[in-house]
């Protein structure tokens, strides 16, 4: 009886947690961004902490700061519950050039429809500057439990200090050059924690072509890797998730 009255406040917790966010970021997030995209945004935030996945948060790719205000609300929320249970707290790294997509340079890059097509064209998807986006990330998270790199994938990557783990990264560059410089660094320097949760937010784009972008990139990542993963399903519109199990470097 007892068990059961406490699993029934932990889903009302979880419930309340949610209305909260919601109503938190709904004057931020537009009616564009998917529900669905926040529910498994929040929950995959929520199953890090629940499950102590070893390391901190990561987006590639901030645009608009819609994903990444959710983000940032549900690391808040746990935060505050870790400050009290004594569990571990988590930062959140933050990347984007804040000046749009670069020019497409690989040939897998140029042929994609998406470029092709002039929507993924040099400047495109350029959302809020550096200091905006700030700003309305420190809406929501204290500045101590937030970092933002300005630059190129390629560069910014390199920066990340050697012993630096991640439980959850979300990828959102669309091109296959920018996934598979954060794909390639993460792997190969051992930041990815076992039950790292992953999330691309282009996976479907290019008509869902895994000769394309995101879909590319962490084929190639998972073969020379030799990575063993669950497949968490689709969500929103384009958007697919995995959870990593071990990877060949991970144990050397």
């Amino acid at each position: 009886m007892f068990s059961n009255l406490k699993g029934k406040l932990s889903l009302y917790k979880r419930h309340r947690f949610y209305q909260r966010l919601k109503k938190k970021t709904i004057n931020y997030l537009s009616y564009s961004t998917n529900e669905d995209v926040i529910k498994t945004l929040s929950h995959s935030v929520s199953y890090v902490y629940g499950m102590d996945v070893e390391g901190d948060i990561a987006e590639f790719g901030t645009m608009t700061a819609r994903t990444a205000v959710v983000i940032a609300s549900a690391v808040a929320y746990h935060n505050s519950i870790a400050l009290n249970s004594g569990n571990r707290l988590k930062k959140v790294h933050y990347f984007d050039s804040f000046e749009g997509l670069p020019e497409a340079r690989f040939k897998t890059d140029k042929k994609s429809p998406h470029v092709l097509s002039g929507v993924w064209g040099k400047g495109t998807c350029k959302g809020l500057n550096e200091v905006e986006f700030c700003h309305e990330i420190s809406k929501f998270l204290s500045n101590n439990f937030f970092s933002i790199y300005k630059g190129w994938f390629k560069d910014t990557v390199n920066t990340i200090p050697d012993k630096q783990k991640f439980s959850l990264i979300h990828i959102d560059g669309d091109l296959y050059e920018s996934a598979i410089d954060v794909l390639e660094n993460m792997f190969k320097n051992q930041r990815i924690s076992k039950g790292c949760i992953i999330l691309f937010d282009d996976w479907n784009c290019n008509y869902a072509n895994p000769k394309f972008g995101e879909r590319k990139a962490f084929a190639e990542v998972c073969e020379k890797y030799n990575i063993y993963f669950s497949d968490g399903g689709s969500y929103g519109v384009a958007c697919h998730r995995f959870i990593i199990h071990s990877y060949d470097s991970l144990d050397k």
